[in-house]
């Protein structure tokens, strides 16, 4: 087994604790903090092949940040109107460093869903998640043996957060479509590229971005995309929307 260099960054002491267990049990060395300064001082970032953080620039927006620490650590928020008494939660994993490497990431694979397993049972307040605005950031090899835990783990979190029934909602088929679309038709499984999944969630919608590195090549490459989605091509990548507005 290959073992991984991870980097846990996150304010909740029981889940940071817990995950610098769990994947270190897995073989892995883990290097976890809670302290913002301390990470946004770290300048061996490269030498880590996993990256888990919780930061948000928000949370001091007088520091400046660098670009390669605002890429690998800050989950940007963007607010739904001006509601400032919303809690705002981030969550930013990636593993750029291990992308267009060639055959198994079986590893990777395990890290990425026992940690969403972990994040899943840290219990949310029913009396804040009115309030919550929660952003989520993906940044992941090209590769859909990996995406099974991301799908399942944003599932349950537009579930707690009262946007949808699952059962009720065409939100997974639409969610996967959009990965084997970035994987197979836009990156051509071409595992030297990423692929970015980003959410912005809150109890009156879920919007969802799948950014893949490919080219629309014709019309027809937006076909599989149900209305409310779109596919945008900006030249190096492409982009498909998601939007599902909560219950009324």
């Amino acid at each position: 087994m290959e073992k991984l260099r991870i980097l846990v960054v996150d304010n909740n002491e029981g889940l940071r604790a817990t995950l610098a267990e769990v994947l270190g049990t897995l073989g892995h060395q883990v290097v976890a903090t809670g302290d913002r300064h301390e990470a946004l001082g770290r300048e061996d970032l490269d030498g880590f092949d996993v990256i888990i953080s919780d930061l948000t620039e928000e949370a001091d927006p007088d520091h400046i940040i660098s670009e390669q620490h605002r890429k690998r650590l800050i989950t940007p928020i963007a607010r739904n109107g001006e509601q400032s008494s919303e809690i705002i939660k981030a969550f930013k994993m990636g593993a750029v460093s291990l992308y267009g490497q060639r055959g198994d990431h079986d590893e990777l694979r395990q890290i990425i869903e026992q940690t969403l397993s972990y994040k899943l049972k840290c219990v949310d307040d029913p009396a804040l998640l009115p309030h919550v605005h929660e952003m989520i950031e993906f940044e992941l090899p090209s590769d859909l043996s990996l995406m099974n835990g991301v799908l399942q783990y944003l599932l349950e979190r537009v579930s707690k957060l009262g946007i949808v029934t699952p059962e009720r909602s065409n939100l997974f088929i639409a969610l996967d479509e959009a990965f084997v679309n970035a994987v197979k038709h836009g990156n051509k499984n071409d595992p030297s590229k990423l692929l970015r999944v980003t959410a912005e969630l809150s109890p009156r919608e879920a919007c969802f971005t799948v950014e893949d590195e490919g080219r629309l090549q014709h019309a027809g490459d937006s076909e599989s995309l149900r209305s409310g989605e779109s596919v945008q091509d900006l030249g190096t990548r492409r982009i498909a929307h998601l939007q599902h507005h909560g219950r009324s």
